[in-house]
This record gives structure tokens, C-alpha cells and sequence, in this order.
């Protein structure tokens, strides 16, 4: 059994939505964030992950893993002839690995002032600009193939998604990529999607 640690709608979102597409045992625990980070009840989430950071799973064998990019590779290989990645040894599996460092690095960690209170709105189109090519670069992606990768639907999919989702979060009109906005509602139609949302949603 694995124990996903979340908050509503943040990044371990699509590690939630990756377990209900893998059809992988799970269990979720929310870890509420508004000062100290705790768990239902009032349990320490920092005894789980210093950090305090989501997601984090709790595996198996007892060990903790930690960071979205890095849980969304690994668990594609729990599951026995899953798609959803490829693995060491595939023709596309750096290709793989480079969407998902873009992905982490340029696209997740770019969002992180506009989440921080107190920020002017200045900050915004500072944000748009530069968030600009790179959803430029994978709506090209995605218009050529129908999906980050040749191989069709994966874990990068599902983090990209995401990304997409805060996009109505912070004021930014997906209507600016046509391809991205027909990418969203397509995912958005996903039964693993849907029963993410479901309980993730207020």
C-alpha cells in the first residue's frame, strides 16, 4: 500500500490522479500547510518529511519519497506493463526524462512567487513572459503528436495538466493556446482525472 501525503490541488495532485491511472493500492492523507505543516488529527507531517513539502508517498517497504517529478517516474515501474513511461533501455526514455526536468524546472518552479502572499501583481505579466515559450514549445509538441510524447499519454502529461489547472489560479487565459486549451478539457475528461478532482476540489 502506498500513503500519498497531499494538499488539495497542489502539485501532488498528479501524483494522485498517476496512482488512479496505474490502478495502484493507495491511501491519501492530507497535510494542512498554514503554518505548521500537520496531519488529520494533528500528527507531525515534518516527522514524514522535513521539508514539509507535497507530495511525499510513503512506499511499500516503509521508505519516503519525496518530489512530484521524481514520484511520477517511479511509479509507472510498480505497475506491471504500464505505458505511462518509458523505461531505462526505450528509444524515448531521455527524451522522457528532459519533459520532465523541463517540466519540474521551468515550468512548476516558475509559479512559486505567484503562490507567495503579499506578492504585487506586478509580478504577473514578469511571469507571462517568460512562462510564454515554454508553453509555446509544448503546445507545438503536443499539436504534432497529440501528446508530450510519440508514444501517446504519460506521467508527463499528467504533471503538465497541472500546470495547466493553476493557469485559472493566477488570471491566465488558456484561450492564448488553442492546442493547450483542447490538451486541458481532453485530460479534464479522464476518468483518473475526474475522481482526483472529485475528492481534491473544495
Amino acid at each position: 500500500m502506498i500513503t500519498l501525503y497531499y494538499k488539495p490541488l497542489s502539485c501532488s495532485l498528479a501524483v494522485h490522479i498517476a496512482l488512479r491511472e496505474l490502478d495502484l493500492p493507495f491511501e491519501l492523507v492530507a497535510v494542512t500547510q498554514d503554518g505548521d505543516a500537520k496531519l488529520a488529527g494533528g500528527a507531525d507531517y515534518l516527522a514524514v518529511h522535513p521539508l514539509g513539502a507535497v507530495p511525499a508517498v510513503t512506499l511499500g517497504d516503509g521508505s519516503v519519497m519525496a518530489e512530484a517529478g521524481v514520484i511520477l517516474e517511479y511509479l509507472p515501474l510498480l505497475a506491471e506493463g504500464s505505458t505511462l513511461a518509458p523505461r531505462p533501455g526505450d528509444a524515448d526514455y531521455w527524451e522522457f526524462r528532459q519533459l520532465m526536468n523541463f517540466i519540474a524546472t521551468d515550468i512548476h518552479k516558475n509559479y512559486g512567487p505567484l503562490f507567495i502572499p503579499g506578492v504585487p501583481d506586478t509580478v504577473k505579466p514578469v511571469w507571462l513572459n517568460r512562462m510564454a515559450k515554454r508553453f509555446d514549445h509544448l503546445s507545438a509538441r503536443i499539436a504534432a503528436q497529440g501528446a508530450l510524447l510519440a508514444r501517446g499519454y504519460s506521467v508527463a502529461n499528467i504533471y503538465f495538466y497541472v500546470m495547466l489547472l493553476w493557469c485559472s489560479y493566477v488570471g491566465v487565459d488558456l484561450a492564448r493556446w488553442p492546442v493547450l486549451a483542447e490538451y486541458f478539457e481532453r485530460l479534464s475528461a479522464r476518468i483518473a482525472v475526474r475522481e482526483a478532482l472529485e475528492i481534491e476540489r473544495p
